[in-house]
């Protein structure tokens, strides 16, 4: 009897990844998680999926154009600022726009002709403020106007009389350095000793002449719109001369007798009447030019790109910055010490804080009017990724010029170590459902849209998606030329979603010379969906079909696939439709010690 040597049989394992742990762009990746990705979601974790179908409003904003900002305002709607391209043929420049899209989907124009570029818009009570045109939009009628206004009288003349804080005229007090010798002819003086004058009274009981605390001045011209400014405002007077040059400069609104004449705090010598042909007279109620701005406190806080100061309206009044009149009432100014420009502002856990590249100012808000700042040193929001910032449950998301971080206010630790080191610029970014969503754009110009599960601390990858973000109606909406559902709830949905994973290389996570004999894939397909496998062999160029597989009905099965011998694999799975993926096992075979 011939004896035939027995074969030992090859020692084996199986690996099951059941848990799919998202996107990972770094050389050396974990179990479950993926190199590439596109239109996938953590919404069935631990099971890989893809994501929900868009929907899409056919509402266009205008043909080439884009939008620069959305805000959203519940019981009204979602205001969309819109940068409107000028004609081919025109030499006009371009020019942005506010729409306001209604739960209804009825979509209205609501301001026109403002500043092309992005818009920083902030909703103080019922109006909405759109910086930096420093337009405002009552969101009860949708009336609109500007905070910053400008009456300028070049015609006829204009007539200034000094009143006391009671109303009482003064044109029958004395002007001049020395007081009166009788008191009793004249109920006042005017001490034109110092500079400027000042309105003294003759107190009996004291025996001597004491200063009034207020005086008003009534400036009256014909054809002057007083309409244009509210009591209480804070106006420059400029243009001036003589006895009333002392009337110059900021002043408070303290009535409108007539549509023709405001009265301000203020003193001068005498009633002066000017001929404004010769020398007119302008009165403006200004604001700073601001390119970021939030609300907080019944306060609009804002900063400029250019400047180094942080300002605040008026408590309550949006439309006063210049208000200074040593209440804590008043408006604020706060200068910076630190270099470079800001670049975006968030409200964080109840305190203003504003972001340059290198560090962040957080503003403690006072009610005595003290406000206070502090400077702390981080990695800050990158330059031309103003709109990535994003808070969520208290914690800011945004992107920075290493990265992509988040700060608890206790500091900001990086989160985007997942997406590699590719290099992402002009970062647009929204929370919604416990979710950031980032859309990014890389060196070659390709934009990628890239969502962060705060829960779970995983990312995933989802495709080309250029705009802005906005939470509105339980949805994320994106706006460009067309308006988005990101969650699909709303619109019309789009046709089966194309998807794709690719794993990073297996078989390197054992020092034996193993090799992969069989997969098996436990997953899920929707009618008329579709998946393909591919195998790449030992960072071969080429991708090797390995099979195909169509969904029939909704029901889940096993997928077995047959790689060919080496000593790394990567895998791609891609397909059209609903998908999802319940788990990949490895058989793993022990080669010999040379292979």
């Amino acid at each position: 009897m011939i004896k035939y040597p027995r074969l030992k049989p090859l020692p084996s394992a199986r690996q099951t990844v059941d848990a799919f742990k998202g996107y990972n762009h770094n050389l050396r990746i974990g179990a479950g998680e993926f190199y590439e990705m596109e239109n996938m979601t953590s919404d069935d974790y631990p099971v890989l999926s893809v994501r929900k179908k868009r929907g899409r409003h056919l509402y266009s904003l205008q043909a080439g154009g884009r939008a620069t900002g959305m805000l959203y305002v519940p019981g009204v709607g979602l205001f969309i600022a819109v940068n409107q391209q000028a004609p081919q043929d025109s030499d006009e420049p371009e020019e942005g726009a506010l729409h306001l899209l209604r739960a209804d989907g009825e979509i209205s124009l609501v301001v026109h002709s403002l500043l092309a570029g992005w818009k920083s818009l902030a909703l103080m009570g019922k109006h909405l403020i759109v910086a930096p045109d420093m337009r405002w939009v009552n969101t009860d009628d949708l009336s609109c106007g500007s905070i910053i206004q400008s009456e300028e009288i070049t015609e006829g003349s204009v007539r200034l009389n000094m009143y006391l804080a009671d109303g009482t005229p003064l044109h029958k007090g004395y002007p001049g350095v020395d007081p009166p010798g009788d008191p009793q002819s004249y109920s006042h003086w005017v001490d034109t000793s110092v500079s400027p004058p000042r309105v003294m009274r003759y107190s009996v009981p004291q025996g001597k002449w004491v200063e009034v605390e207020h005086t008003m001045v009534q400036l009256e011209a014909d054809g002057m719109d007083g309409s244009r400014f509210s009591i209480g405002d804070t106006v420059n007077i400029t243009g001036l001369t003589g006895k009333a040059a002392n009337c110059n400069g900021l002043h408070t609104i303290t009535e409108r007798p007539n549509q023709s004449a405001i009265i301000v705090e203020g003193m001068i010598e005498a009633d002066v009447v000017q001929s404004c042909e010769d020398y007119p007279v302008k009165i403006e109620r200004t604001a700073p030019r601001l390119d970021f701005l939030v609300e907080w406190g019944n306060r609009l806080w804002g900063c400029s790109r250019n400047t180094n100061e942080i300002y605040a309206c008026k408590l309550g009044d949006y439309k006063n910055w210049n208000c200074f009149q040593g209440l804590s009432t008043d408006s604020w100014v706060g200068s910076i010490g630190t270099p470079g420009e800001f670049t975006g502002a968030v409200v964080q856990s109840g305190y203003p804080v504003f972001y340059k590249e290198t560090c962040k100012h957080k503003v403690w808000p006072s009610a005595t009017g003290a406000h206070q700042i502090t400077t702390a040193i981080c990695h800050g929001v990158e330059k031309g990724s103003e709109t990535s910032l994003a808070v969520c449950d208290g914690t800011v998301f945004y992107k920075s010029a290493l990265g992509v971080f988040a700060d608890d206010g206790g500091g900001a630790v990086e989160i985007g170590q997942p997406l590699g080191d590719v290099r992402y610029r002009n970062g647009v970014g929204a929370a919604h459902d416990r979710k950031y969503y980032l859309s990014m754009e890389d060196s070659t110009g390709k934009r990628t849209l890239f969502v962060y599960d705060i829960a779970r601390r995983m990312w995933h990858c989802e495709n080309s998606m250029p705009g802005v973000l906005c939470s509105a109606w339980g949805s994320l909406y994106c706006a460009y030329g067309d308006i988005l559902d990101l969650t699909g709830k709303t619109g019309t949905p789009e046709e089966a979603v194309s998807w794709m994973v690719q794993t990073g290389d297996l078989g390197l996570e054992s020092p034996d010379q193993k090799y992969i004999s069989r997969l098996t894939l436990r997953l899920m397909l929707e009618p008329g969906a579709t998946l393909e496998i591919y195998a790449q062999y030992d960072r071969e160029p080429v991708w090797v079909k390995l099979g195909q597989i169509y969904g029939t009905d909704l029901r889940s099965f096993s997928l077995p696939v047959r790689p060919r011998r080496c000593d790394q694999l990567r895998l791609k799975l891609q397909g059209k439709g609903m998908c999802k993926i319940y788990s990949i096992t490895k058989t793993m075979v022990k080669g010999s010690e040379l292979s």
